[in-house]
């Protein structure tokens, strides 16, 4: 390219540039707003990250520990919490969090009394007066902690803080998206009033910086996916762990889907230019 054609050139590189770079922050943000900052696909992500299954599983198993510390036996207890009712109540955490509301635990009757009836037909079938009032206390007690490690399991404290300090941002957090996506816009429309008049070279700088856009938002979110990173979080529960780590690699896969998107964007615009420049050039 000689000096006076990049001297020409230049501010329409260097504009295209820029509008890559805000593009790609555009998409950033809102890629973030519909993963972190969004309640419905954090409920989602718990359904399909099999977290759900995997607390109830832990929850009856805790209950059925307490059980035979009572001298009940464990299986007389087991599977009285189920998956659906576990569902119901993180669905129901997970909204209040983000819409900073209280949170109250959804089918606890349900639960004592599941817990009550498993103890009295066995008491039943093995003929044991469990009417007393020092039995009643032992079995009031072992309902009561039973609730309490169900509501531990779905009421987990760090989820709590980490959604108050999304919610202080949110407002923000919009805002910022909104300016970005006004800023990315009128760059846009920049870089195509300085592209000259032809169509084809518009389309031409418009493919190279949604190509851009799209190969940067490609790459580093896949090295990140496929360095295991995410994969070397130090939580202990391994039911919150497999959450966490597919929580965090779909919202990677988000973003690498918008920047495979703007590189088709970007492809198809450089082939539809290519057609236009051949029009003009015959």
């Amino acid at each position: 390219m000689s000096r006076e054609k990049w001297k020409q050139n230049a501010p329409r590189i260097i504009l295209a540039f820029i509008a890559t770079l805000a593009i790609v922050s555009t998409l950033l943000l809102v890629s973030l707003r519909a993963t972190i900052f969004n309640q419905e696909y954090m409920i989602k992500q718990s359904k399909t990250s099999g977290y759900v299954t995997a607390i109830t599983k832990d929850i009856n198993e805790y209950i059925q520990d307490n059980a035979r510390a009572s001298n009940i036996p464990p299986e007389v207890v087991k599977d009285t919490v189920k998956e659906d009712l576990v569902q119901q109540n993180v669905d129901s955490f997970i909204r209040a969090i983000y819409t900073d509301v209280p949170y109250r635990l959804v089918g606890t009757d349900v639960i004592r009394n599941n817990l009550n009836q498993a103890i009295a037909t066995y008491a039943k079938e093995k003929k044991l007066d469990i009417t007393d009032k020092e039995t009643q206390t032992n079995i009031q007690h072992f309902t009561d902690e039973s609730l309490n490690v169900f509501e531990r399991y779905v009421a987990i404290p760090t989820f709590r803080t980490f959604a108050k300090q999304l919610i202080s941002y949110n407002k923000q957090f919009v805002m910022i998206i909104i300016l970005s996506g006004i800023f990315s816009l009128l760059l846009l429309i920049g870089l195509v009033l300085v592209s000259g008049r032809y169509l084809h070279r518009r389309l031409r700088y418009l493919a190279y910086t949604f190509a851009g856009a799209g190969l940067m938002l490609i790459v580093l979110p896949t090295i990140l996916y496929k360095s295991n990173q995410i994969d070397h979080l130090a939580i202990q529960s391994k039911a919150l762990y497999g959450f966490i780590t597919i929580y965090l690699k779909n919202a990677v896969l988000l973003v690498i889907h918008l920047g495979i998107g703007c590189v088709v964007l970007g492809v198809f615009a450089m082939l539809v230019s290519e057609l236009l420049r051949r029009k003009v050039s015959r």
